[in-house]
């Protein structure tokens, strides 16, 4: 037999809220030790001339992108610029991203 909740709606709605975040959180920390416990992969994007990530109208953007670091599985990644700065972002379809970029010059369009 099931015990009967002693909560009104309101405090199993909120409790259901308390729940749902701390899940999040546990899955966010996994996420930190996976990442701080795997090895970063490299791929080269001197090819674009430019890089934006667009977060429903707010838009960040990294001018002459060198090299993009990620973790298989990871949410983010880090973009290194001409400058030496490294940009940390959430990958595309996180945090409702968009990545879009324009490749220089010379390059094919979709080069990978």
């Amino acid at each position: 037999m099931s015990k009967k909740s002693k909560l009104n709606p309101a405090q199993e709605r909120k409790a259901w809220e308390i729940q749902n975040a701390l899940d999040r959180l546990d899955a966010e920390i996994k996420e930190l030790e996976l990442e701080s416990s795997s090895e970063l992969n490299e791929f080269d994007i001197t090819a674009e001339a430019y890089r934006e990530y667009d977060f429903n109208g707010r838009v960040y953007r990294i001018e002459e992108p060198v090299t993009l670091y990620y973790r298989m599985g990871g949410f983010t990644h880090r973009v290194l610029d001409s400058e030496g700065t490294v940009h940390c972002v959430p990958g595309p379809g996180n945090g409702n991203c968009v990545l879009r970029w324009k490749n220089k010059e010379g390059f094919e369009p979709c080069q990978f």
